[in-house]
C-alpha cells in the first residue's frame, strides 16, 4: 500500500492506493484540471512556435530595413510618407511582439486566455496580410503571399493543436 500526494489546480489530497502503477497510468490518461501538459505532447507545438517566432524575427528585421528605405523616398508627398512610416512602425511593433511571445513566452501563449487570443490575432494578422496581397497590392508577389499564408497556417495549426489537447 502506498500514499500518493495528488496536486492539481492548487488542491492537494492524499489517499491510500493499492495499485500505484495503475493509478499513475490513469492520472496520465486523465490529467487533473490545471495540471501541466505533458512535455512529449507539447514538443511539436513548441517547435511550431519557434518556427513562427523565427519568421517573425525575420519580418521584424525586414520592417526595420523597410522603415529606412521609406525615409529615403523623395517622390512621395510628406503626408503620405508619414502615414507609411507610421503604419510600418506599428507593424514592426506587432511583429516584434509576436516574435518575442513565440520564442520566450510559449507556455503563456499555450495556456492562458490572453495567450490564446494573441495566437488568434497573429493568425488573423498574417491571413489578412496574405489576402491584402491579392486584393489591395498593385503588384501581386507570390513570395509575400506564400510566406504570409505559411505563417498564418503555422499559427492556425498551433491553435488547433492546443484546442484538441483541451478537449
Amino acid at each position: 500500500m502506498y500514499e500518493l500526494l495528488i496536486s492539481g489546480s492548487g488542491i492537494a489530497t492524499t489517499g491510500k492506493i493499492d495499485h500505484l502503477e495503475s493509478s499513475v497510468k490513469l492520472l496520465n490518461k486523465y490529467p487533473l484540471p490545471g495540471a501541466p501538459v505533458r512535455a512529449r505532447e507539447n514538443i511539436m507545438t513548441k517547435k511550431l512556435l519557434i518556427a513562427g517566432g523565427v519568421f517573425n524575427v525575420i519580418f521584424t528585421l525586414f520592417h526595420c530595413f523597410l522603415g529606412w528605405k521609406i525615409r529615403e523616398m523623395t517622390n512621395i508627398p510628406p503626408a503620405q510618407l508619414a502615414i507609411m512610416q507610421e503604419l510600418n512602425f506599428g507593424s514592426l511593433l506587432m511583429i516584434a511582439f509576436a516574435a518575442y511571445a513565440s520564442l520566450f513566452c510559449t507556455n503563456d501563449l499555450l495556456t492562458t486566455k490572453l495567450g490564446k487570443a494573441a495566437l488568434v490575432f497573429i493568425t488573423l494578422f498574417y491571413a489578412a496580410r496574405a489576402l491584402a496581397e491579392i486584393v489591395i497590392s498593385p503588384g501581386f508577389s507570390i513570395v509575400i503571399f506564400g510566406i504570409c499564408l505559411l505563417v498564418a497556417l503555422i499559427y492556425l495549426l498551433i491553435i488547433l493543436r492546443t484546442r484538441a489537447r483541451e478537449l
